[in-house]
């Protein structure tokens, strides 16, 4: 496993294959850490399953669609307290 990841780095000329995940936690350990959500992503979250209804299906296609058109057309203020909640989350993770 660190092999692998010093290849991942460049450290390494010949890099070995990448280890398949043998338990939940061996799993874990080679996903990238997660961003947080940005104000859309925390939007689209609350109103995923109203804007799949009104699309008339749940295929991310037609939500996204239909979801960016929403968000595009919401004023500042609708906005903002998705922007307060995604500026506290990044705050959260840059001091981690």
């Amino acid at each position: 496993l660190a092999k692998w990841f010093a290849c991942q780095q460049g450290h390494l000329i010949r890099c070995p294959e990448p280890p398949q995940p043998e338990n939940r936690a061996m799993a874990a350990e080679l996903q990238e850490p997660t961003k947080p959500q940005n104000s859309y992503w925390l939007w689209l979250a609350d109103n995923r399953e109203s804007i799949a209804k009104e699309a008339g299906s749940s295929k991310g296609s037609a939500v996204g669609k239909l979801a960016g058109e929403k968000w595009k057309a919401m004023s500042a203020a609708q906005k903002k307290p998705f922007e307060q909640e995604a500026a506290k989350r990044k705050a959260v993770d840059e001091l981690q």
